[in-house]
């Protein structure tokens, strides 16, 4: 099971965040720890997936928790992800990335997105571990395949006169003259059974012999030396074995040639080896380069090709830093310094395709000096992790974007709500309060009045303030939460909206609803009243339009709301390029809310049409 450590000083917040965890990742153990101490401790002990780190602890804070966590090797690769009030301010996000912090979230936060952040922290961990058990599974076989290869080679610089090789002499005709006793090791026969009765060419397998003899019988009329010639032989018993022939034209007097001289040497194992090692290297994920002292190319995998495009004959003899352009030629012979002196080295660079386009690479480079110095570079293509890092931090951003902007909705809100406080209890105080208040006024002045005409007339206008207040009292009401919503549905409300828009300001309205009946929930019904009311407001308020349509349709799948207007209209390129409102804002969210689209189409004296999709 996977495990996330959650780091608090304060118990409240500990509970908090184990809580939310345990409801949106239930696979998952929720470690605590209430302070950097045991955070430590845990972490080393427990070694969890990812860990959510307070800022502001006692003792040690977040920054000095998360300095010891990545400075150790044990803990050093978990991803952290601090949490902290101040988040949103650059300098502690500054010193939380320099602390090694992978991620930032500020308090208060979203649930949502805590649970997004930490199932991508979690993502990353998983990723980076599995490369990492590659890597160093590829590395074993590679270093284990380049040790065997060069204790070959040693070998292959050392003479034992016991275990691989053989001196000979043979006449110009080939035929053996001398030959040391190892040869009974090598090739199974007694040196005295093949001289003057065997040639040079004997021991060559059949399918290839009759080429070999065509080619020494050349190397002899030339006069020439036989110059680390593979040559797949035959020994006594008639397995394969694998010889190098070197040898050296000798005379007994200037232009005289009496024979040649030299050695075979037992390349068997070593030429097992490099099939070995070809094998490992042509079935890597990873591109494979194998350079001289002069940093040439001389030898590259399929994977290498793949990865920039060039076949093993067109990179040949290149040089590497030809195609390797991630930094300039100090930073270059700083990497290759550190090679030469520590043997081995990883960095991160670009490489140059051959059709010109760069990508992102993982060099491991190491540095065989007992194979001519030799530099042999492994190369991973990171493109797409880097691809991840860069989105992660694109994210990072939009997200601490997005709640400044909440913050400042957040205010407006408060706002519009303080002021949508003041409106009613202005029209509470002026209008029914002001009504009540002259009611009883004329009321108690009847105990004054001896005269039934004076007491009558009262009586009259104190019933008409009272019904004044109580058609008040039903205005207000319905405005807060109409009955006829409730009750008779969303179409006749949108009905009863758009009566009380004619009545009240003079506005030429019409309701066409093509989808009768209209079958939604009441949640949803509620809720797109609140929107049409708010676009009634802004029409009211901003378009300076003198009407106003509704249209209801069925679509596909979808039921389109159509509210149009003929007034002022707007440029929408301008209004894309400035920033929202809370109100329309709202809107957008609240139809996202329950899986609907918003759209606006608007031209200058044109008026303005708002569409509104939810699902059917």
């Amino acid at each position: 099971m996977k495990k996330i450590l959650v780091v608090d000083d304060i118990p409240h917040n500990l509970l908090l965040v184990e809580t939310i965890l345990r409801k949106k990742l239930p696979d998952c153990e929720i470690l605590l720890a209430g302070s950097g101490k045991e955070c430590l401790l845990k972490a080393e002990i427990e070694l969890p997936e990812t860990i959510l780190l307070d800022v502001n602890m006692p003792e040690l804070n977040g920054f000095e928790v998360c300095k010891m966590l990545k400075s150790n090797k044990l803990t050093a690769s978990i991803p952290v992800l601090m949490v902290s009030a101040y988040g949103s301010e650059p300098g502690y996000r500054v010193d939380g990335l320099e602390a090694g912090a992978d991620a930032f979230i500020t308090k208060p936060f979203d649930q949502a997105e805590l649970v997004a952040m930490v199932k991508v922290l979690m993502r990353i961990k998983s990723a980076e571990d599995q490369l990492r058990s590659e890597n160093n599974d590829l590395e074993t076989q590679i270093k284990e395949q380049l040790y065997k290869t060069s204790q070959n080679e040693k070998r292959f610089f050392q003479i034992s006169d016991f275990v691989s090789e053989f001196f000979w002499e043979v006449n110009e005709n080939l035929l053996f003259t001398y030959v040391s006793p190892t040869i009974e090791k090598v090739l199974g026969y007694q040196a005295d059974d093949l001289l003057l009765k065997y040639h040079l060419f004997d021991f060559v397998s059949d399918e290839n012999r009759e080429e070999m003899k065509s080619r020494f019988h050349q190397i002899v009329t030339t006069i020439s030396s036989f110059d680390s010639n593979k040559i797949l032989c035959k020994n006594k018993d008639g397995e394969d074995i694998w010889l190098l022939l070197n040898g050296f034209p000798i005379f007994r007097k200037p232009n005289e040639l009496y024979g040649y001289r030299g050695v075979f040497q037992n390349i068997t194992q070593r030429i097992h080896d490099e099939e070995k090692h070809t094998l490992v290297i042509n079935t890597s994920i990873d591109g494979f380069v194998m350079t001289d002292a002069d940093n040439n190319i001389i030898e590259v995998n399929e994977a290498f090709c793949k990865l920039t495009g060039y076949t093993p004959v067109e990179i040949a003899n290149r040089k590497f830093s030809e195609i390797d352009i991630g930094d300039d030629s100090s930073k270059k012979q700083l990497y290759f310094a550190r090679v030469k002196e520590n043997g081995y080295d990883r960095f991160e660079t670009k490489l140059l395709r051959k059709n010109h386009q760069t990508i992102d690479v993982e060099i491991s480079i190491n540095y065989l000096n007992i194979i001519k110095s030799q530099k042999f570079i492994f190369v991973r293509d990171i493109s797409e992790r880097k691809q991840i890092e860069e989105t992660k931090a694109r994210n990072l951003e939009m997200i601490q974007a997005y709640q400044k902007k909440l913050k400042i909705l957040h205010s407006k809100l408060l706002i519009v709500e303080e002021q949508e406080r003041q409106r009613m209890a202005e029209s509470l105080h002026d209008g029914i309060g002001q009504s009540l208040a002259i009611a009883y006024l004329k009321l108690s002045s009847i105990n004054d009045t001896t005269q039934q005409i004076k007491k009558s007339k009262v009586i009259s206008e104190t019933l008409q303030l009272i019904n004044q207040s109580i058609r008040e009292t039903r205005s207000l009401t319905y405005d807060l939460s109409p009955p006829i919503l409730h009750e008779l549905g969303l179409i006749s409300a949108l009905k009863w909206k758009l009566e009380k828009l004619k009545d009240e300001f003079g506005f030429k309205t019409a309701l066409n609803n093509n989808t009768d009946p209209l079958n939604i929930k009441n949640e949803t019904a509620i809720l797109l009243y609140r929107i049409f009311s708010e676009l009634i407001n802004n029409v009211i308020k901003h378009s300076k339009s003198s009407d106003l349509q509704i249209i209801i349709n069925k679509c596909d799948s979808e039921i389109c709301f159509e509210v149009i207007d003929s007034g002022k209209g707007f440029d929408l390129i301008e209004y894309a390029s400035k920033p929202k409102g809370f109100g329309l804002f709202n809107i957008r969210e609240r139809i996202e809310s329950i899986q609907g689209r918003f759209e606006i189409e608007s031209e200058i004296d044109k008026g303005t049409k708002v569409k509104i999709f939810i699902p059917n």
